[in-house]
């Protein structure tokens, strides 16, 4: 392996995102995994409305945790959400490139048959 050459994806990943927050002069904060914040700093982090973040609370989607009346939710779950989110988002565009070359392959038989 080459000195400059990092073959693990999510290594990979991470190093990319820190130098682009490196470069565009964004600031970067280490919080622990197991910290838990507010609906209203979830929605803030995943870029959603508060009544978007709650519809996927009351459905499961993120699990949460309560103190008192309030609820609170994991970064490590907020992460997890959002690496799901991405891994559909994935194959759905993948999905979809397949059909496409489906169709593609589809037409030109048919046209070849005329």
């Amino acid at each position: 392996m080459e000195d400059n050459v990092v073959e693990d994806a999510n290594l990979r990943n991470f190093l990319k995102t820190f130098l682009d927050c490196v470069n565009s002069g964004n600031d970067i904060v280490a919080i622990p995994a197991d910290e838990a914040v507010s609906p209203n700093k979830a929605a803030g982090i995943l870029s959603m409305s508060r009544t978007h973040l709650y519809k996927l609370l009351d459905r499961g989607e993120i699990p949460f945790h309560r103190v008192g009346r309030d609820r609170r939710i994991f970064l490590k779950d907020i992460n997890e959400y959002v690496a799901r989110r991405e891994g559909y988002r994935k194959q759905l565009a993948e999905d979809f490139a397949r059909l496409d070359a489906l169709q593609a392959e589809a037409i030109d038989e048919l046209a070849e048959s005329f």
